[in-house]
């Protein structure tokens, strides 16, 4: 992904971009330790948040790095506690083991589940694709909500349709499930912004 985004800002079309943005390849809770605290304005976390286990690790770093006001815009796989066996790409694992196709298992905050990617979307019989497989952990929207409270966020946890505004929404776009935590006190500085891009 590194690779990719780095070609993508290198075309002509993109240059200034290249000016304002760094690559950095860290573990994410080492990384946000390394920063200066209350410098972010914005901290986005694209496909992150399934893969850290210690979630009250994140919370208490991302409320020490975000500036008052600054916030944290994440998409969340689900917070809907039931994995089925698999989904239109991928085939999902609970404890290492696979399970019949017309079950699903219940999770509980911390259970990690693994998932590996069909060859061909939409065919469970397909082989998987080498080396794509990856472990995921479930968090709640209670856990989520607990947490935010705690460490004193405003908590926007559901599809990102409903926070964006109406008239930018299109019919064609798919569902996804957004959390955006606002450190409580807006910030009217007008300073420059330092954005965090997480993926």
């Amino acid at each position: 992904m590194l690779e990719l985004a780095k070609k993508y800002i290198s075309n002509e079309k993109y240059q200034n971009r290249s000016k304002v943005i760094s690559f950095v390849k860290n573990e994410i809770l080492e990384y946000l330790n390394s920063l200066e605290d209350k410098k972010l304005d914005l901290a986005i976390m694209k496909y992150t948040i399934d893969h850290i286990d210690n979630l009250e690790a994140l919370f208490r770093l991302i409320s020490t790095k975000l500036k008052q006001g600054g916030k944290l815009i994440a998409t969340i796989g689900s917070t809907k506690p039931e994995l089925k066996s698999y989904s239109t790409n991928a085939r999902f694992l609970y404890n290492g083991e696979q399970f019949p196709d017309n079950e699903t298992r219940t999770l509980k905050d911390g259970d990690k589940f693994t998932v590996k990617f069909f060859k061909v979307s939409g065919d469970s019989n397909s082989e998987y694709i080498k080396g794509a497989e990856t472990t995921k952990y479930f968090h709640s929207a209670e856990k989520i909500k607990q947490l935010a409270e705690f460490f004193g966020f405003d908590i926007f946890l559901g599809d990102w349709k409903d926070f964006v505004a109406k008239e930018s929404q299109n019919d064609e776009t798919m569902n996804q499930e957004v959390l955006v935590l606002t450190k409580n006190k807006k910030n009217n500085n007008k300073e420059k912004k330092n954005i965090c891009y997480i993926r």
